[in-house]
């Protein structure tokens, strides 16, 4: 059951990958510091980009692979009405510095059927670890923080991660299913300087200029949980998100 579901997963990313193989203007997340106020995150052209600190990322932007498969997938056979379902993910691998990293995705609806997220290594089969929402879950951003499930990532090693909403459990077929990467790296030069002693609000300014997706992300979701201009931040993770395709996530309002 895990090999099939594993196979539905890659075969909707081999999908994505045979379409467009790149998404135009996309190299790398940056900010527009406004004096004291929250960071406005733009996201640079590959011509527009100054400085030498795109190269320590750009190289996987660039490689024009879309590595996220499934995004925004619809409702197959066995579920009852529409889910969008998105892991949130650029469309190339996305990297932490983190070897505990948190990751998320998307639910356009709520969700009745199970829901799974399975963690694979490199060319591996079986998952490394796999989580279980029985009872399904709401619509909204969720998270999956690897610390609570004691998966460690090694560093320059890409793993697939996926959810999936199970519609029928007897025909992995039918999932809905989401698809990403990840891989983890050093430190570009200077940045571990620079978050050394940062504010909250830095240390996501200063992840998102850098391109270190998955941190950056959950750098901008404490901001929304603890930041009394919680919208503000929102926005900005809206922003972010749109930047990169995911829409509908970007829409979403709770």
């Amino acid at each position: 059951m895990l090999w099939a579901r594993r196979a539905c997963a890659t075969a909707l990313a081999l999908a994505a990958m045979s379409g467009p193989t790149h998404v135009a203007g996309v190299a790398r997340e940056a900010t527009e510091m406004d004096g004291a106020s929250p960071a406005r995150l733009t996201l640079a052209s590959l011509s527009d980009w100054p400085g030498p600190r795109a190269q320590e990322y750009l190289p996987e932007a660039a490689r024009g692979d879309t590595r996220r498969g499934g995004n925004e997938v619809r409702a197959g056979n066995g579920c009852h009405g529409s889910i969008a379902l998105a892991v949130l993910t650029p469309p190339y691998t996305g990297v932490t510095l983190d070897r505990q990293p948190t990751l998320y995705w998307f639910l356009g609806a709520d969700a009745g059927a199970p829901v799974e997220v399975e963690l694979y290594g490199e060319n591996a089969i079986d998952p490394l670890l796999t989580a279980n929402y029985p009872h399904g879950l709401s619509a909204g951003i969720h998270a999956l923080a690897l610390a609570d499930q004691g998966g460690d990532l090694e560093l320059d090693v890409e793993y697939e991660w996926s959810v999936a909403v199970i519609c029928d459990p007897d025909d992995p077929a039918g999932d809905i299913v989401s698809v990403g990467t990840i891989r983890r790296i050093v430190p570009p030069p200077g940045l571990e300087r620079q978050l050394d002693g940062a504010s909250l609000e830095e240390r996501a300014q200063l992840l998102v200029e850098y391109g270190i997706w998955y941190d950056a992300l959950q750098a901008l979701a404490i901001l929304i949980e603890r930041h009394a201009d919680r919208e503000q931040w929102r926005s900005e993770r809206a922003r972010l998100l749109e930047q990169v395709g995911l829409n509908e996530a970007a829409a979403y309002e709770p």
